[in-house]
């Protein structure tokens, strides 16, 4: 990978910004391809505006402890996943999976799950990650 990466610098005369579009393309589409988690509420991410290029944040909207329905919209925490579906699976449990059976590396930091695509990824890649990490959500 290293070396698909250096000729793709080569080749593509890499400069900041051709790095940052190509990453910022990778990044949205996971955004478009992980839409449904966001919109059922199991995945929070910031939008366009408040990250950067090459950085995904995936906030996974695990069910509060103590909440016996997973569909359940009883939680008066004002934190809370409004749409009351939550994933049953901890960032650490899915970053765990996805490295362990699928061969994907992502970083857990405090409950979000760092996805940092670099060059010598391709939409291919994106939509196997995001084919993984939907199917742990069950969606």
């Amino acid at each position: 990978m290293v070396r698909a990466a250096l000729q793709f610098h080569v080749e593509w005369n890499c400069t900041r910004s051709s790095f940052s579009s190509y990453c910022r393309h990778l990044t949205d589409y996971m955004v478009y391809l992980l839409q449904p988690a966001i919109d059922n509420g199991s995945l929070s991410i910031f939008p366009t505006n408040k990250r950067s290029a090459h950085i995904l944040g995936v906030w996974v909207n695990t069910r509060p402890t103590g909440c016996g329905d997973t569909n359940s919209n009883s939680n008066s925490n004002s934190n809370s996943n409004t749409t009351g579906v939550y994933c049953n699976h901890t960032a650490s449990e899915i970053g765990s999976h996805l490295k362990h059976k699928c061969r994907v590396h992502i970083a857990v930091r405090y409950g979000f799950l760092r996805i940092s695509p670099y060059i010598y990824n391709t939409s291919m890649d994106v939509e196997k990650l995001c084919e993984h990490l939907l199917a742990l959500l069950l969606i």
